[in-house]
């Protein structure tokens, strides 16, 4: 196959026309582009379970998860923006948003730069696994990328489910 196609665009593709795509594909490092001013850039997501449990508002026994990220901001209006979760179990596929207002309800270090940490109480009931995917919108309404880990349920998680749900819920811890 990759013998035919490189045939195939020897005789298809004229010679300037490789260099004028050549040209406009050109080096540069690699990476993405720089986001644009005022926009925060997020990096470095790590989810891991803590070993203190929780209760969901339900009721529910649960786990600790807690959420820490890297950020950039050119214009240092993150720490009074919002983290956006969502979560997502598997192999349900059900799914829940948590919203953390910042500097409030998690915990921001930095003005332009710095980590966000958050905690939240996750019940896996018959869950096996949750993704948690995280943004950060700044107070100026500039979102920043989207990241995502994938975090299965830890040895010992609370499995029964109560009340007649086997389904995960997620809900936000407040600082400590």
């Amino acid at each position: 196959m990759a013998r035919h196609w490189k045939r195939l665009a020897a005789r298809v593709v004229p010679v300037g026309a490789v260099v004028i795509i050549l040209a406009g594909c050109g080096g540069g490092g690699g990476g993405p582009a720089a986001p644009a001013a005022g926009f925060p850039v997020i990096s470095d997501l790590a989810v891991s379970a803590q070993p203190q449990g929780c209760s969901t508002a339900s009721g529910l026994a649960g786990t600790v998860l807690a959420i820490t990220l890297s950020y950039r901001d050119s214009d240092g209006d993150t720490g009074t923006g919002t983290l956006q979760t969502t979560g997502t179990f598997e192999p349900s596929g059900n799914s829940g948003d948590q919203d953390f207002k910042l500097p409030s309800e998690a915990t921001v270090t930095g003005t332009t730069e710095g980590t966000i940490r958050a905690f939240v109480c996750v019940h896996f009931g018959s869950q096996t696994a949750i993704t948690i995917g995280v943004a950060v919108l700044d107070a100026g309404g500039h979102s920043s990328n989207v990241l995502s880990s994938r975090v299965p349920a830890p040895a010992g998680a609370p499995e029964a489910p109560r009340q007649g749900r086997s389904g995960g819920a997620m809900e936000r811890l407040r600082p400590g």
